[in-house]
């Protein structure tokens, strides 16, 4: 199994458009989407402080009505390993509609790793930030 990881490019800094890469080695996705800066802080605060508890989730949403990307981290064992679950659609009928739903296994202190990355990360200076989930 390859690399699991997460790119984010700056596709347009003006109307705020990003291009997610994403990969946990055996399924890949890619989605251009708008947000704003202020969104990956938030994420960035909330992964930073995962988890709280084994019940503990995160869940994120970026995009908008004709595409969109979701976001959940969350522990799947009592010993606290976690996962970040990712769901990519562009939201149109069938036989247009594109759905990819798959998960990338990691530890606590990777996805903290990940919220500092994005928490530090300025997209007007920076073009890209890459995260690498640890085993």
């Amino acid at each position: 199994m390859g690399k699991q990881r997460i790119k984010i490019y700056v596709i347009d800094d003006i109307f705020e458009e990003y291009r997610f890469e994403i990969t946990n080695g055996i399924n890949t996705t890619a989605i251009e989407v708008f947000s704003e800066v202020e969104w990956f802080k938030e994420l960035g605060d909330a992964l930073c402080a995962f988890p709280n508890s084994i019940e503990d989730s995160v869940e994120f949403d970026f995009g908008g009505a004709n595409r969109s990307l979701a976001l959940k981290v969350y522990c799947y064992e009592w010993r606290g390993q976690t996962a970040l679950q990712i769901e990519v659609q562009n939201n149109l009928p069938a036989p247009d509609s594109y759905v990819s739903r798959f998960s990338i296994k990691t530890v606590a202190a990777s996805i903290n790793n990940l919220g500092q990355m994005l928490l530090d990360w300025d997209p007007y200076s920076y073009g890209r930030v890459e995260w690498i989930a640890e085993d």
